[in-house]
């Protein structure tokens, strides 16, 4: 609905027809995205009963928690701040995941990494203390994987027997010496559970099982639902919320932004 997918008919014999189509899914979800974006952001620790100089302790721990976020924002410029994100994922999925860990890069410089994931390129498993596993999955590039993990996914494979060697993020590096194209792509798991994070692919290691050194699991989860996940009997289908856990903005007015694209066309 976002998206503006062209309504087509709602069935067969609405082919050869001209059909129209409401704006008013798009415009509808830009409204509540930009008010979720442009809230007041509150970071407060309750300090009445405090002394002056836990109090001060307090606001040094307030400015941390607002220079992490500017920092998660800063972390990849191509991408819209972190807030835009989690305001489009809750608006239009109905829940928003990522990872949130402080790490140290090549350089050995620690940085903050907040990084919402498609909840559609996501699988996971709860239990009764939250998740205890989680794997985001994603087509990647081999310019990509080469970047992010060193990785050249083009090794091994038969082609011109040459290399093109380049920089990427300040460290030289060789694209393999049997395949020059760049664009070459393949599916890539990013797999987390209570201990470890582990990347692959379905015939490479692109990052060895790692401790996150995390107590828990370094994903977060937000769901956009008032009513708890309610398993219900087959018999009493209408009483299970399960269907209903996670909805997006649309899940009130879906059928009914079909039938105004086909009454208008």
């Amino acid at each position: 609905l976002y998206r503006l997918v062209e309504f087509r008919g709602l069935d067969e014999k609405d082919k050869g027809f001209r059909h129209y189509t409401s704006n008013d899914p798009r415009t509808f979800g830009l409204k509540i995205i930009s008010l979720l974006k442009q809230a007041a952001l509150v970071i407060r620790i309750p300090q009445e009963q405090a002394q002056a100089e836990q109090r001060e302790i307090d606001n040094i721990k307030e400015r941390f928690a607002l220079g992490v976020l500017r920092a998660a924002d800063s972390k990849n410029p191509m991408l819209p701040p972190l807030r835009n994100q989690l305001a489009f994922f809750l608006s239009i999925r109905g829940m928003a995941f990522g990872r949130a860990v402080m790490a140290v890069g090549q350089d050995k410089q620690s940085y903050v990494d907040i990084t919402p994931f498609d909840p559609r390129n996501c699988t996971w498993q709860a239990g009764a203390n939250g998740l205890i596993w989680f794997c985001q999955t994603l087509r990647r590039t081999r310019i990509e994987i080469l970047d992010e993990y060193g990785v050249d996914i083009a090794s091994g494979l038969s082609g011109m027997g040459m290399s093109v060697e380049g920089s990427l993020n300040g460290q030289r590096q060789t694209l393999g010496g049997e395949s020059r194209d760049e664009e070459m792509d393949t599916t890539v798991y990013d797999f987390y559970d209570g201990m470890v994070n582990t990347v692959v692919t379905l015939d490479r290691v692109l990052k060895p099982p790692t401790p996150h050194l995390s107590s828990v699991i370094p994903i977060f989860a937000a769901i956009v639902s008032d009513a708890p996940p309610i398993q219900a009997s087959d018999s009493v289908k209408p009483a299970d919320t399960w269907e209903e856990y996670g909805e997006s903005i649309y899940a009130a007015n879906r059928s009914v932004y079909q039938n105004d694209n086909f009454v208008k066309s």
